[in-house]
This record gives structure tokens, sequence and C-alpha cells, in this order.
């Protein structure tokens, strides 16, 4: 399977599936990677491709969105076995899987987010653990 989180900048009209991942859209906050915020109350701005404005249609009235994204700030790391969690060297090695490390074999990320508002092809939401600039691969009901 072909893995892309570039924009799928393509004008077709209908959108058809394939086996390819694209972004649907981009994170917009202020966390560039560095800081470890607190990040339940982190407020970011989904900021989707204007083509799939139509399909945002309903999302302000949701409480809760799932949220998949890609961990752009990890490719090309080594994926370990087993991590400390939390990054706290007091915890036992313990298997990736059963962890919520950011490194993986697939840098997909999920959060389950608060939806506080909708502009157009904007969700404002809280709680999303994503910097800056991270590619939004796409959005269900949480």
């Amino acid at each position: 399977m072909a893995c892309s989180v570039e924009p799928d900048n393509q004008a077709a009209s209908p959108i058809t599936v394939s086996k390819h991942v694209h972004s649907i859209g981009t994170v917009r906050n202020d966390i560039e990677g560095s800081e470890h915020p607190d990040w339940s109350a982190q407020e970011s701005d989904l900021v989707i491709d204007p083509r799939w404005t139509e399909a945002l249609e309903g999302l302000e009235h949701l409480d809760r969105l799932v949220v998949l994204w890609w961990f752009h700030k990890r490719e090309g790391e080594e994926v370990p076995f087993k991590v400390h969690p939390k990054k706290d060297p007091e915890r036992p090695l313990t298997g990736l899987f059963a962890t919520r490390a950011p490194i993986r074999p697939n840098l997909i990320a999920m959060t389950s987010v608060e939806v506080l508002d909708r502009h157009a092809n904007v969700v404002r939401v809280r709680g999303l653990d994503a910097f800056n600039g991270s590619p939004i691969l796409d959005l269900k009901p949480g």
C-alpha cells in the first residue's frame, strides 16, 4: 500500500477512494514540537481543504470528534519494540503497542477531541495532541 501525506491537489470531482492515504487538511496551533503543553487544554484549528467543506456540515453539532493525523515530526526515526511509558525510566520497558508512544511503525495518530466551533472549512477543537502543521488524514464522530 502506498502512503502519501501530501495534499491531494487533483481537481477531480467526485473524489474517488483509493489505496493511497491523502491529507485532507492541516493542524494549525502554536505548538512547534519542543513544548509539552497541557494537551487537554490546547486549542487547535483543523484547516480542511476547501474541497471538503460540504463534508464538514454537521460537525459543529457534535460534542466529540476523532481526528486521525500523521506524526510528521517522527518520519525517519527508528521504531523500538519496547519503550518506557511516558519516557519515564522508572517505568518498566513495555511493548510499543501497549503504549501511546508517538513513534510507531505507521505514523498514524488518533485523538478524540472536543468540538468548539466550525466556520466554513475550519473546525476549532480542544485536546488535540498534534503539532502545528501536522497533516490531517480523516475525521469521524467521537
